[in-house]
């Protein structure tokens, strides 16, 4: 029996992901990729086939819940990153998956990664929330990393603001916090004044 040709491996790749059927094109792709290892088709294939196996294991987790199918979806992006390492889109999905997680630091990575790529005032704003995030994990604990991560969070909004004006939730979130740290200060301020 002969060997298919890239060709053919290219051409059942690309059926197998019009049919969803992500696993099938993944062996496909990696048999054309094997045999080329430079095809910009075979890895352009990948990204697709992993980062929609991706989606597709985020929709089952909005589905049912289940936990391990954002580890499969973060997986898959992943991977699919791996192939196309300048793909704006890949970051920002992996790094939402990440938010999932409450891997701020993942996040943080990931969108500033897609920010570097392309700077979007959805990106400013993702990693705006992930700082945030992180500041909270601080809160009460150790003040300065609290304050340092908070003020990263406000400066982010500020960006995505500046971008996109017309993005009121972003406005809110940036007024409401400016709002909390001069709360916050104001408190803390207050406290060292009684010597606590």
């Amino acid at each position: 029996m002969a060997e298919k040709s890239v060709d053919t491996y290219i051409k059942n790749g690309n059926e197998f992901v019009e049919q969803d059927n992500f696993d099938k094109a993944i062996v496909e792709y990696t048999k054309a990729l094997k045999i080329d290892p430079n095809l910009y088709e075979a890895k352009n294939g990948l990204f697709v086939a992993h980062f929609n196996r991706g989606m597709y294991h985020y929709r089952n987790y909005e589905e049912n819940g289940a936990s391990e199918e954002i580890d499969k979806a973060i997986e898959d992006v992943t991977k699919a990153i791996h192939y196309e390492p300048d793909n704006v889109q890949a970051y920002g999905a992996r790094g939402s998956l990440l938010n999932i997680k409450h891997d701020y630091d993942g996040v943080i990575r990931d969108f500033s990664e897609a920010i570097r790529l392309e700077p979007t005032a959805v990106s400013y704003s993702a990693r705006g929330s992930a700082y945030y995030g992180k500041s909270r994990k601080y809160l009460g604990n150790d003040d300065d990393k609290y304050y340092k991560y908070f003020e990263f969070a406000i400066k982010d909004w500020k960006e995505a603001v500046k971008l996109d004006p017309s993005d009121e939730l972003t406005q809110k979130q940036l007024k409401n916090s400016i709002t909390e740290l001069e709360l916050r200060k104001g408190i803390d301020d207050f406290q060292k004044t009684l010597g606590n």
